[in-house]
């Protein structure tokens, strides 16, 4: 008897190039992927920065735009999945629901250290961006795994009962596309939390371009049947968008500001795309790529260069070439109710590192506060740039960045002008410094005294060695082996992060933050050194100068420390002007620290370069106020401050907003394009600024 045998089936394989896998359907879900992923950086950036949602035409080009350069980091992963799909025709299968649930939970649950990690991260390590990227860098992955195996350890098991429970929620290809959905964008989340905080935008860009992937990824899974139509017009459509973002969203003021300044995701291709079109090496694209150049192959022609008059070239690509600046009219060389000096004046220059203009008041800094109501108070005084590296120089010499400013993060060069030290040691003062910073040596090179932890030192170890308490009284020694008149710069640090918390009960009230306390310590210290330097034989002989080199977001729109951005949290500083024989005041115009070198200058009798604080000149209307802000990643912005009205220039790339101070102080209404004359009036002056000679 021979036993019957059932023929056997073979499996069903899927074509190589039918309805599933045709490249327009991978066209089409990447414009699906793509702008999913774009809405949800758009609802990531909106708390952070409200101005954005006030140009509705605005924020929806800057979206646009957005999906053009997302789309065009998806199609390289569209043509990969195609080409496997083609050479290895088998149908993805969908994970377990359970694992699914589990990876949604232990995503949120990892969000939470993160978070917790980025804020001690930030409080201790933020002023050394290289160190904070290797440790987020190493601890996100560990965050991560710990993560999933407890949620694999707890949070499985209840999954599986659930499922066990409704079987039919195993069963839903839709409910479980939605969870992976819901796994990237929840990874996409935590990353934009914990890390864009400390500045570490380019992870947090990473992890939004990785939930672009898997979101890509999960398309095919939940769509494997694209219909004909959406098939025929995917790729055109995709085509269409990006087209459109690049050549008419991104020539647009508001959507290149906010997508470069504070979209992770969308900042991070469009400096890829940058990069790879800056064929002149200007740091800017082509302006027929909505870029900032105008002359695309020309490295001397850019957004970034400084005008020369009357040369008949348009250097930085504003339109026109400047001309020559009319001659000032001398006016007075004091401030009105000042007595002329019959002696040489000696300068102190007190530099208080991230100090925020809010931060000098009756509770926080009540010793300040009282020396100021005896001084002169410039209530509108702006750092020259967000970063101490630039902003001291500035303040030192009383010039802009440099073309080449970048070399100065390398320590080595400094092409600005002569610094104070070096005009005021060449005609007799005796000058000294106490700083922790390792300055460029043509910085330093007037100061005949450094404090002794100055040479050979690595900087960060330095704020432990070199407190308020130390700083003082180097400077108080300064002052008494002194016999005739001096310059010191005294450079106090410890309200910088990390803010370490003193060890005397007297400098802490129970509200207060961590910031305040510090600067609630150093408060005590330089006021000891202003007491007895009034009491010394120099206090009828001396101007003081107290400002700061920068401000501090302090958790304002998502950020920790200082950095990239030109808001008034981060530029708007203290300064308070002590000149013997001058009455107080307050003075409420905007004033620039670039003003401190030539004013000093001024009343000691040598000659400096740069704009004083005194009223030499007769102008009207008066230039602006101008910080610049220039990252070590090329990003490059400037404030212009006028006595209302604040406009932001992304020098790079080339968005635009304007802000009416006066009404609108917490900067969240970009009126750039509601008032067209009060916007070409305002760039009418900043261009008289970039034409200065």
């Amino acid at each position: 008897m021979v036993a019957s045998q059932t023929p056997r089936t073979p499996p069903a394989t899927e074509p190589p190039m039918g309805p599933k896998n045709a490249p327009g359907g991978w066209g089409a879900r990447v414009v699906a992927a793509a702008v999913l992923t774009a809405l949800v950086e758009v609802a990531f950036v909106l708390p952070y920065l409200p101005a954005a949602a006030s140009d509705g035409f605005g924020l929806f080009l800057y979206a646009l735009f957005l999906s053009a350069l997302l789309i065009l980091a998806g199609l390289p992963v569209a043509a990969a999945g195609w080409f496997v799909e083609r050479r290895f025709p088998r149908r993805l299968r969908l994970p377990r629901p359970s694992t699914l649930l589990t990876a949604v939970a232990g995503t949120v649950l990892a969000a939470v250290p993160l978070r917790f990690f980025d804020g001690y991260i930030a409080s201790k390590r933020s002023e050394f961006p290289e160190y904070t990227e290797r440790l987020q860098s190493f601890l996100l992955p560990v965050v991560l795994l710990l993560s999933v195996v407890v949620a694999f350890l707890v949070l499985r098991p209840a999954a599986t009962w659930l499922l066990a429970r409704a079987p039919s929620l195993g069963r839903s290809r839709p409910i479980a596309a939605f969870l992976c959905v819901v796994w990237a964008l929840g990874a996409m989340a935590a990353a934009h939390l914990a890390l864009a905080p400390v500045h570490q935008d380019q992870l947090a860009g990473l992890a939004g371009l990785g939930a672009l992937v898997a979101m890509l990824s999960f398309a095919r899974i939940a769509a494997p049947d694209v219909g004909a139509k959406w098939r025929r017009w995917g790729a055109p459509l995709a085509l269409v968008v990006v087209l459109s973002g690049l050549l008419g969203a991104a020539r647009d003021s508001h959507a290149s500001f906010v997508l470069h300044g504070h979209s992770r995701t969308g900042a991070l291709v469009g400096r890829w795309v940058r990069v790879a079109t800056d064929f002149d090496g200007d740091g800017a694209a082509p302006t027929w790529l909505g870029g900032a150049d105008c002359a695309a192959f020309d490295g001397s022609r850019g957004p970034a260069m400084r005008e020369v008059p009357a040369d008949g070239i348009d250097q930085d690509c504003r339109g026109g070439d400047a001309a020559l600046p009319p001659e000032q009219i001398p006016r007075s060389s004091l401030w009105p109710g000042c007595r002329p000096q019959k002696t040489r004046l000696s300068v102190v220059l007190v530099l208080i590192d991230a100090l925020r203009a809010d931060a000098l008041d009756q509770r926080v800094m009540p010793r300040l506060s009282a020396f100021s109501e005896t001084m002169m108070r410039f209530t509108r005084a702006y750092s020259p740039s967000t970063e101490t590296f630039f902003s001291v120089p500035g303040i030192l010499v009383g010039q802009s960045l440099p073309a080449g400013a970048a070399n100065l993060m390398a320590a080595e060069t400094f092409d600005v002008g002569a610094p104070l030290a070096e005009l005021l040691g060449e005609a007799g003062w005796r000058t000294g410094a106490y700083s922790y910073l390792p300055w460029p040596p043509a910085l330093v090179s007037g100061f005949q005294k450094m404090n002794e932890q100055y040479v050979d030192r690595n900087p960060r170890g330095a704020k432990e060695d070199l407190s308020s308490a130390d700083t003082t009284r180097g400077g108080l020694e300064f002052v008494a082996a002194s016999d005739g008149p001096f310059f010191l710069w005294l450079h106090y640090t410890d309200v910088h992060a990390p803010y370490l918390d003193p060890d005397d009960e007297m400098f802490a009230k129970p509200d207060d933050t961590p910031y305040e306390r510090v600067a609630r310590y150093v408060d005590f210290h330089v006021a000891k050194f202003l007491s007895e330097l009034r009491n010394s034989p120099f206090g009828r002989t001396t101007a003081v100068v107290i400002t700061a080199d920068h401000g501090e977001d302090l958790g304002r729109r998502g950020r920790e420390g200082h950095g990239p951005d030109v808001f008034e949290d981060t530029i708007h500083v203290p300064l308070l002007l002590h000149v013997p024989g001058c009455p107080p005041a307050v003075i409420d115009q905007p004033v620039s620290g670039r003003s401190i070198a030539p004013t000093m200058a001024l009343l000691t009798g040598v000659e400096a370069q740069g704009r004083s604080l005194l009223p030499l000149v007769d102008e009207e209307p008066p230039l602006p106020v101008v910080v610049e802000s220039l990252m070590r990643d090329g990003r490059y912005r400037r404030a212009i401050v006028l006595a209302r009205y604040k406009l932001i220039h992304d020098v790079t790339n080339g968005g635009r907003m304007l802000f009416d101070l006066q009404v609108d102080p917490g900067e969240t209404k970009n009126v750039y394009r509601r008032e067209p004359a009060r916007a070409a009036e305002i760039e009418r002056l900043y261009q008289r600024w970039l034409d200065r000679p």
